[in-house]
């Protein structure tokens, strides 16, 4: 079973990831974009693309530290790669392992999901909220109807305390659904097998 004081830490990133990361997906397929775009004129296309790729970088290295603090599944702190050789080829090629790093891409991959996941609890927030409002509308309401905010539904008021009830409580239930869920996707997305274990060793 899950500890609720984790799962509950886990919702609070999904909702924060919700907030904040489109902006970050926003920014990484900018860039993608401009790089490609710019590439004919050389120096401002491939400036976009040495940025991508330690943005790339960088949100990997943040979602492993940040599904590590959570789950504590003891994953190793991401280091950029470095081929060892000097000069311009080096570089080049330090580049190029650093943009087919499997574990800066399974960093991006989980860091979508979880923000994909967190817009979904911010959704179901407002209509379990809505739920509840709606829950105590005879007390106030003055209308037929009330609507149920994010759903575009407009429950009589003779059924506002049971509809109400129930949004709240499936709203809620969902949200635990999206937290447990998205420990079982970080799971399988950000933990090694050891047969990948061994496959990284030997590459380094």
């Amino acid at each position: 079973l899950v500890a609720p004081s984790r799962l509950a830490a886990a919702i609070a990133h999904l909702a924060a990831l919700g907030v904040f990361g489109p902006v970050v997906i926003t920014v990484l397929a900018t860039f993608l974009g401009l790089g490609l775009g710019l590439l004919p004129v050389f120096l401002i296309g491939v400036v976009f693309l040495l940025a991508l790729v330690y943005l790339i970088y960088g949100v990997g290295w943040f979602e492993t530290a940040r599904v590590d603090g959570l789950y504590g599944f003891g994953l190793p702190a991401r280091a950029l790669r470095t081929s060892g050789r000097p000069g311009f080829g080096g570089f080049l090629r330090s580049l190029w392992m650093q943009l087919t790093d499997p574990w800066s891409w399974r960093g991006v991959a989980n860091f979508t999901i979880a923000t994909i996941l967190g817009g979904i609890v911010i959704a179901l927030a407002g209509i379990s909220a809505s739920g509840a409002v709606l829950a105590f509308a005879p007390l106030f309401a003055d209308g037929q109807s009330v609507p149920l905010v994010r759903t575009g539904l407009d429950v009589p008021i003779a059924w506002a305390v049971p509809v109400g009830i129930m949004a709240a409580l499936l709203g809620l239930a969902a949200i635990v659904g999206c937290g447990i869920l998205h420990g079982v996707l970080s799971r399988a997305i950000m933990v090694p097998s050891r047969e990948v274990q061994l496959t990284e060793a030997a590459r380094t």
